[in-house]
């Protein structure tokens, strides 16, 4: 999992889920291009706008108690009731202190210390929730109005055309980065934002001298934080149509200026992430780390050929363990497709990735759990796990994922999945 995204989870992963009177049902995942990213600090300006009130969920009449699952692996935390949580769940979040956020369409809730139970945060939002702050303030995008607002449990702050905010063309991206200064970032289709406590400045691809895109072709953006270089990094692709053709640029932010990464220029960087003080970028069946020592130095690894002899395509979602062994979920290209087939990848120690086991259409992101250094693939369907230094991937019982999140503090794993119907928030535990 991007280790600078995760944190998010990612989210924002693709995901429908179908909502009934009382029941729930697994959600289906389009096959799509990489995803378009997506921060965190500011000291806002007040608003006049009233105020929602805020309506208590009613507190349980007993505990709950978790019920282990077999082999120990993934026991259940909390159910997720319709009575209790109002609104169809969208994703899952952590904040650096360990709090876990719920995000539905109707309210934003946290998982109280004690694990028992919701509580209700925002009730009623205009627009969209794009994340939640390490001050637990609720970012929200209000596309008919065109602004952006938080909500600090108490006020709403409002950033306007005024606040240097401008009209988005598309979407705003649901993730957050804070940079070292405090500054707050967020990623839209086509532009990069970033808020100094008061004003927003807007980055479009021409104003960071990027390549021009043809009228046929489109751009996908990447956006990650490097906290070892106290630098933000943003990464291109141009498509035609369904095919990656090259980059557009790749761009580094030293707290003034953009600069250019002239070694990696002209490659198409579909995903990133940050491990072991290094970046990494998914090109088309290649990754590209950077040197510790070197700047601008970066080491080319191949990705191997897949299972049944299927291309490789790009890593879509990075891990690392604590043993420094890196793992990824890996596009394959299968027929038309270049995203229809997926599967396990690990990092060789001469320098090339290869397949873990078999391919799955339906895998999501591989995760690290640190509670017991183990690998976990996330599928729709199921979950996979590898121990460390062990033999082989561990299928478990079904269980239909919704979403995930990471919590980079702990290494706890919270996943939002049913089972039977029945929807509630999975921990991933120790082997017992």
């Amino acid at each position: 999992m991007t280790m600078g995204k995760r944190r998010w989870v990612w989210g924002c992963l693709m995901l429908m889920l179908v909502f009934g009177a009382c029941e729930w049902t697994s959600p289906t995942y389009p096959t799509q291009r990489p995803p378009l990213p997506t921060a965190r600090r500011v000291t806002p300006l007040q608003s006049a706008t009233p105020q929602p009130t805020l309506s208590p969920t009613p507190w349980p009449t007993a505990t709950i108690t978790p019920e282990p699952a077999p082999h120990g692996l993934v026991y259940q935390v909390l159910p997720i009731r319709a009575e209790v949580i109002p609104g169809q769940p969208l994703w899952l979040q952590t904040t650096t202190d360990g709090t876990l956020w719920l995000v539905t369409d109707k309210a934003v809730l946290r998982l109280r210390t004690d694990q028992k139970w919701w509580l209700p945060y925002l009730q009623g939002y205009p627009g969209k929730v794009i994340g939640i702050d390490d001050r637990w303030r609720v970012w929200v995008w209000d596309e008919e109005a065109q602004e952006v607002r938080c909500w600090d449990s108490n006020n709403w702050t409002h950033f306007g055309k005024d606040q240097g905010w401008l009209p988005v063309q598309g979407e705003v991206r649901p993730h957050l980065w804070t940079d070292a200064t405090g500054g707050l970032w967020v990623m839209t289709d086509g532009d990069v934002r970033r808020l100094d406590g008061s004003r927003w400045s807007v980055y479009t691809p021409s104003s960071l001298g990027m390549r021009e895109v043809g009228a046929e072709e489109t751009l996908t953006l990447q956006l990650i934080y490097w906290p070892e270089r106290k630098q933000m990094w943003l990464g291109s692709c141009v498509w035609a149509g369904p095919q990656a053709v090259r980059g557009a640029g790749l761009r580094w932010f030293d707290g003034k200026d953009w600069q250019p990464e002239p070694a990696l220029e002209q490659e198409c960087v579909l995903n990133m992430a940050v491990a072991q003080g290094r970046l990494w970028l998914a090109g088309m069946g290649t990754v590209y780390v950077s040197s510790l020592t070197e700047q601008g130095a970066f080491e080319k690894q191949r990705i191997q050929t897949g299972p049944s002899g299927l291309k490789p395509a790009y890593v879509l979602d990075f891990a690392f363990a604590q043993d420094g062994s890196a793992w990824g979920v890996v596009a394959l290209c299968g027929g038309a497709s270049c995203d229809s087939v997926r599967a396990v990848y690990r990092l060789r120690d001469d320098g090339e990735w290869q397949a873990l086991g078999e391919v799955n259409p339906f895998l999501i992101q591989v995760v690290h759990n640190g509670l017991d250094d183990s690998i976990w693939a996330l599928g729709q369907d199921r979950l996979y796990r590898y121990p460390v230094g062990g033999d082989g991937f561990q299928t478990l019982p079904p269980l239909h994922m919704i979403m995930v999140t990471e919590d980079q503090h702990s290494g706890q794993v919270w996943v939002l999945a049913v089972e039977n119907k029945q929807p509630g928030l999975w921990s991933l535990g120790k082997e017992e």
